[in-house]
């Protein structure tokens, strides 16, 4: 868990110091920006998936029954991404098993991930089953700015 915690921390130091020069700031910051994916498929509803990277980049991708379709990419402010970071790399989230299964026909599949450098989780949830930490988490991905409007999800 140490590892974890000194990769974002560098990673997040790069995105809250401002007046450092070029190559110190260059030194803090992971080898390749940190990744964070929310995909959601379900039968007869929206299926999406929204990409927010440690840079600021936000892209959503519209499929079948959302209101928007195709690929849109937005900027977002560095303390919400660093608000992200901060629940990704908790180490809830790391102990997370893997895989919470519907006990029936799953309707809903959603995926969580996080790709920093060399190290990755990804959490697969079926019909909305999971601990609250997980489902938070999803909440808060589909409640970054404009995903819900593009994504028509109400839940």
């Amino acid at each position: 868990m140490t590892a974890i915690w000194a990769v974002v921390l560098s990673g997040m130091a790069c995105l809250a110091v401002t007046n450092i020069g070029q190559s110190l700031a260059s030194s803090l910051l992971p080898s390749r920006p940190i990744v964070m994916k929310l995909r959601r498929t379900c039968i007869g509803c929206p299926n999406y998936t929204i990409t927010l990277t440690s840079d600021g980049r936000l892209t959503y991708e519209g499929g079948e029954y959302t209101r928007v379709r195709g690929v849109h990419t937005f900027r977002i402010p560095p303390d919400v991404v660093l608000d992200m970071l901060a629940d990704f790399t908790h180490p809830d989230f790391f102990e997370l098993e893997n895989v919470y299964p519907s006990p029936g026909v799953p309707w809903i599949t959603m995926s969580l991930s996080i790709e920093m450098n060399d190290l990755s989780k990804s959490v697969l949830s079926e019909d909305r089953y999971g601990p609250a930490v997980l489902l938070a988490l999803e909440r808060k991905m589909d409640d970054l700015p404009a995903m819900r409007s593009l994504s028509g999800w109400t839940r």
